[in-house]
């Protein structure tokens, strides 16, 4: 009996690194950057392709500084040393950072691939290379194969970028073709009746003091420049500017005679917030546990910056209307009533910006824990959190 067990030890100990060695590592991972000079540690990931038995891929790192998001998205050259896996930058793709990234500086991580419990994780160490100006940076990296690319920083910018069609770890479900970019009418209004924007220009979005707390279940006050008037057209009501912007025709000249200019009123038309939300489906996200008497939401665009446009509701009530995406923050406080055990946040898509759909990120803070929940909408489609006390 013994004997057969040693033999049983000795083949797990022999034969686990051809395991590892033979083990499929595409797909999407998740995790973080350790920088040793600066002490920071920032959202790393990475998506990992196969073609023809060539591995390679593409990184994605992002941080916040002073309420502003920074990316930066390079391609990736992937190789297999027996139980390591060495990656190394092949190129920056997109970025927004603040100043000019040095050339020939490029990060090279030696990371082990290590399951346990089904479970994969990519661990080791990384340097930047040394250049005439530079001397080499170095850190560590953590990573985890995810399922769920919802909640990916990664995948959101190769599709806007049109990149996701070389990755074989995104499934074809999530490279849906993109529908032409729509403006939200109120129900009931024809098409046909009101000139669609441009698919090029961003959306502007309605100041709505977003530095003030709100509480749930409370109206909201919105900065407007006029008080909207009603008006229907085509039978429907829809909200009408009191002063209609006026465009004078240039006086021309018929049969040597001069004409006088005439004034044409044209009516400019405001749509409601959220003004669809109870006809498209709702997706529900995530569910947040929190134990403070008051969160901070923060928005942010999770992919390439297109004039993504959303509104915000909890409970049903509208409590940041027509913002926005950028990669700088728009902030509210929301103070919950006593005996709030629970609520619903819901984010509604007033556009698909120039690149459909409307993505974005929804950071949550409570008290001193932080939340990060990336959600995707479209104009069939919510995106909802669920936020529930922590007893």
């Amino acid at each position: 009996m013994q004997c057969q067990y040693l033999k049983k030890l000795c083949s797990l100990v022999l034969f686990f690194p051809l395991a590892v060695k033979a083990q499929d590592i595409t797909g999407l991972w998740k995790g973080t950057l350790y920088n040793d000079t600066t002490q920071k540690t920032l959202r790393y990931e990475i998506g990992i392709s196969q073609e023809k038995g060539k591995l390679t891929g593409f990184s994605h790192t992002f941080f916040i500084i002073d309420d502003q998001q920074y990316f930066g998205l390079k391609k990736l050259k992937i190789k297999k040393r027996g139980t390591k896996i060495i990656i190394e930058d092949d190129g920056l793709i997109a970025n927004n950072y603040p100043i000019k990234p040095p050339k020939g500086v490029h990060q090279v991580s030696a990371l082990e691939l290590d399951i346990r419990d089904s479970i994969m994780v990519l661990t080791g160490p990384f340097a930047t290379t040394r250049t005439k100006e530079y001397h080499p940076l170095t850190g560590s990296v953590y990573l985890q194969r995810k399922n769920d690319f919802r909640q990916s920083a990664l995948v959101p910018h190769l599709t806007e970028l049109g990149l996701a069609t070389e990755n074989s770890f995104i499934p074809a479900a999530d490279i849906a073709a993109a529908p032409e970019p729509v403006l939200a009418k109120p129900t009931g209004l024809a098409a046909s009746t009101v000139e669609p924007a441009s698919s090029k220009a961003p959306a502007r979005a309605i100041a709505a003091n977003n530095n003030q707390p709100v509480a749930v279940g409370k109206a909201v006050s919105v900065d407007e420049p006029e008080e909207p008037a009603l008006a229907k057209i085509n039978g429907t009501t829809v909200s009408v500017t009191s002063s209609d912007k006026k465009q004078a025709v240039k006086p021309q000249k018929i049969l040597g005679s001069s004409v006088s200019p005439v004034t044409v009123n044209r009516p400019v038309i405001t749509y409601e917030p959220a003004a669809e939300v109870n006809e498209r489906t709702l997706e529900m996200v995530e569910t947040v546990f929190f134990k403070s008497d008051s969160l901070q939401i923060t928005l942010y665009d999770n992919g390439e910056v297109d004039g993504d446009t959303v509104s915000v509701l909890i409970n049903g009530k509208v409590v940041m209307p027509k913002q926005g995406l950028s990669t700088k923050a728009i902030r509210k406080t929301i103070f919950l009533p006593a005996g709030t055990d629970s609520l619903q946040l819901v984010m509604y898509a007033e556009n698909l910006g120039s690149i459909p759909p409307n993505t974005g990120l929804l950071v949550v803070q409570d008290g001193e824990a932080v939340y990060e929940i990336r959600f995707s909408a479209d104009m069939n489609k919510n995106s909802a959190i669920v936020f529930r006390r922590k007893r």
